[in-house]
């Protein structure tokens, strides 16, 4: 499994705990298996940890550029955040 960070906020009385886990990826472009594999390895963690996955926030941090199948399906996930990182 490939995650750069993985965070964790406990809960209050008023709200769940919260779990992060980031990718950061200094390429020139971001291809749909990059996308995928992160994905899959965001679901393998929430799985080996028993998570709830409603409660786990991914996000993949760039340098570069996505390839256009990758904003559409970052859209169809609203657990997952892309950030554009300017070198």
């Amino acid at each position: 499994m490939e995650l750069d960070v993985v965070g964790f906020k406990k809960g209050g009385i008023f709200s769940d705990n919260q779990y992060i886990v980031a990718e950061c990826k200094n390429k020139a472009k971001i291809t749909p298996e990059d996308f995928k594999k992160f994905i899959g390895n965001m679901n393998l963690y929430v799985g080996k940890k028993g998570l709830d996955k409603n409660l786990v926030k991914g996000y993949l941090f760039y340098t570069g550029v996505f390839d256009k199948d990758v904003r559409s399906q970052a859209r169809a996930l609203p657990s997952i955040q892309l950030k554009r990182l300017k070198p």
